[in-house]
């Protein structure tokens, strides 16, 4: 398994000193986490994508058993209790990128709904850090 079952948002791994932690000193050097500030960036499969209200969704799976829903979900939970936590004390410091109604496994999506999810990204890191539309 990898560390997404664990924690699939580990913003705590680099905003904290580097001497507290060796695995984080390790990989991020002498870097002080006070003076280098953290922006972390959450796709958020809550809030929707403005403009891809009318582009095509890719057909869902006929074939998907309920069973793999059901383990789905149960990962879905134990991977999001953890960071719940470390997202809501850390608000400030995270960027949310709309992402409602898209799959982790849409590569072949057409340019409008592509584009409609980059320039939603875009308006969410600029208010983000208070910069104009």
């Amino acid at each position: 398994m990898d560390g997404g079952v664990l924690s699939n948002f580990p913003i705590r791994l680099i905003d904290v000193e580097p001497g507290t932690d060796r695995f984080v000193q390790e990989v991020m050097g002498d870097t002080v986490a006070a003076e280098a500030g953290t922006l972390g960036l959450l796709i958020d499969e809550e809030l929707p994508v403005e403009g891809a209200e009318n582009t095509p969704r890719p057909p869902k799976l006929v074939n998907q058993l309920r069973v793999v829903q059901r383990v789905a979900r149960l990962v879905d939970t134990m991977t999001r209790a953890r960071d719940n936590e470390e997202i809501r004390s850390r608000k400030q410091d995270i960027c949310r990128l709309p992402a409602k109604g898209y799959g982790t496994t849409e590569f072949e999506m057409d340019s409008d709904r592509l584009n409609a999810l980059i320039e939603t990204g875009r308006k969410a890191m600029k208010a983000h850090l208070g910069l104009r539309p």
